[in-house]
């Protein structure tokens, strides 16, 4: 229908291409909890504000496995009226080490809507996808980038044949070229974001610095978002 449903946040330093160098940063300081509440509490205040279409759209934000997700465990309640002033959202669990057992079951019981991030990415991808209770599947981009092979296409269709009978939401990112998205189309996988259908849109520049850092170490960071888009309407949202 190539109607947006959703955005992806993303945030970087000002200047710079990638949120690479800004998570780094945030890893060698011990600051990734830090990091992504700052960006919550911008993210929240921008919800409440409505600005336009962007406030009617699902959000999608990244959780990494050491941040803001660890107080789930201990602060459920917090993380519960957190979720419900930026409702709807889906929290993308990062393809990375660190997540827990624990850590999952709260945020099932939160009701949280957990989303499989570059999935096919990680040793432990299938155990996941199988184990975990997520409802939404974003395939990593380079398993899209290699659909034009028969063999990998033939992969993806049996992976969209589970995500239909299991309910979940599969949705194909990196799609950069004219012919990838008429493949994801042809594959009937009814979701998809990438460059060929909107680049990432800058929408606020904001200062954050904490007390003790130099303000040298920590530019202003950017805050984009990228659009996920439906190619056909055999599911909604």
């Amino acid at each position: 229908t190539h109607q947006v449903v959703g955005v992806e946040w993303l945030t970087r330093r000002e200047g710079e291409e990638t949120a690479a160098g800004l998570w780094r940063w945030a890893a060698e300081h011990d600051a990734i909890a830090t990091l992504e509440q700052w960006i919550l509490d911008h993210l929240r205040a921008w919800r409440q504000a409505e600005f336009g279409s962007v406030s009617a759209l699902v959000w999608f934000i990244n959780l990494h496995p050491h941040g803001v997700a660890r107080r789930v465990i201990h602060h459920f309640d917090a993380w519960k009226d957190q979720q419900r002033q930026l409702t709807p959202v889906v929290w993308e669990l990062l393809e990375s080490e660190g997540w827990t057992a624990d850590i999952i079951i709260r945020l099932a019981q939160a009701h949280s809507v957990l989303a499989l991030d570059d999935w096919g990415n990680h040793r432990d991808t299938t155990s996941r996808l199988v184990t975990w209770p997520v409802q939404w599947v974003k395939l990593d981009a380079r398993l899209v980038q290699q659909l034009p092979h028969p063999a990998m296409r033939q992969w993806v269709e049996t992976i969209q044949a589970y995500h239909h009978h299991q309910r979940k939401y599969l949705v194909a990112e990196g799609v950069e070229t004219p012919e990838q998205w008429q493949i994801v189309q042809q594959l009937g996988i009814p979701y998809c974001q990438g460059f060929a259908l909107a680049m990432p849109q800058p929408f606020r520049t904001v200062d954050w610095r904490e007390p003790t850092e130099d303000p040298q170490d920590s530019p202003p960071s950017h805050v984009d978002s990228e659009v996920a888009s439906q190619p056909n309407s055999r599911e909604g949202v």
